[in-house]
């Protein structure tokens, strides 16, 4: 549950802590997919849809609009949860984590050929782990659940998935991307989420380029190519915001076709993302997760 700040790039921005790739392998992963035994000997359990990951989007009481989420099951009895969870617990700021991990209690069936399994989540702020029950369809498709009624974990740790689908490993994140564009008259089209906008991404993850360019570009300047990393379906990445010349950490998951991607950050200081209350949707529509759709995989590197 650490949220350690991306690597810096130097002297082009001041980077802050955010969802970042600390948690980048999953807790008790196996690529036999066998099980193998735990420490003290005994064989670990071996489930059906270990090392299998599902993500979309997930309801969150401290949140004003659905948030990217992965649910990843490790080759033991653990499961991952990554996101940009942020919970407000009555402190003097939130608390800002890009994972938690549980362990599952019980699996069983649900009568029409499905899969449920209990989990306990780890929590922070309290010894009180946060109780769900996750439903994994018949056709291994979708995933369905979230914290349980009478959870003992407090409502703003909770949440509840909508529309998890099975994430193939075979997606990837290579080639150009953008929001949707808005036509705000003379002439002139503005994109949605513009810190990710017009982005091609390496298909050998060394960097990527804003509008066929590195950042800065020009006579004179020294371009940056700033990496991203892929796990599964996670990608981290920056997006620009080139009127501060700041890059921002983003955290993304990535659909199972590789068509579109849900993003989102925990640094909203510089970033240009929707925000509760706001008078326009110049940066994106509030409540409404933020979405870029894959245009191309053309030719880079």
């Amino acid at each position: 549950m650490k949220s350690l700040v991306f690597p810096l790039i130097a002297m082009i921005v001041l980077l802050t802590t955010a969802c970042s790739k600390s948690n980048s392998k999953s807790s008790g992963s196996d690529s036999t997919g066998t099980g193998g035994t735990t420490t003290t000997g005994t064989p670990k359990p071996n489930y059906a849809f270990a090392n299998t990951e599902y993500n979309g989007i997930a309801t969150e009481v401290s949140e004003y609009y659905e948030k990217p989420i992965a649910i990843h099951f490790n080759a033991d009895s653990t499961v991952s949860a990554y996101s940009c969870f942020t919970w407000a617990l009555g402190g003097p700021s939130n608390v800002l984590s890009d994972s938690i991990h549980g362990k599952i209690t019980a699996v069983g069936t649900d009568g029409s050929g499905g899969t449920t399994i209990s989990v306990t989540f780890d929590t922070i702020g309290d010894n009180k782990g946060d109780q769900q029950v996750m439903t994994i369809s018949s056709g291994n498709s979708t995933l369905t659940g979230g914290s349980i009624t009478g959870s003992p974990a407090p409502g703003a740790v909770q949440f509840q998935y909508v529309g998890l689908k099975l994430y193939s490993d075979t997606a990837k994140v290579g080639g150009s991307w953008t929001g949707d564009s808005v036509n705000v008259g003379g002439g002139f089209v503005e994109y949605w989420y513009p810190d990710v906008a017009t982005f091609s991404f390496f298909l050998d993850s060394t960097g990527y380029l804003r509008n066929g360019l590195p950042y800065p570009s020009g006579p004179g300047t020294t371009p940056v190519y700033a990496k991203y990393w892929q796990y599964g379906s996670r990608v981290y990445f920056y997006g620009l915001n080139e009127n501060y010349a700041r890059l921002i950490p983003y955290f993304g998951v990535l659909s199972a076709d590789g068509t579109y991607m849900y993003i989102d950050t925990q640094d909203f200081s510089d970033a240009r993302l929707p925000v509760p209350f706001q008078t326009s949707d110049e940066y994106g529509p509030a409540d409404v997760t933020p979405m870029i759709h894959k245009e191309y995989v053309g030719t880079l590197p």
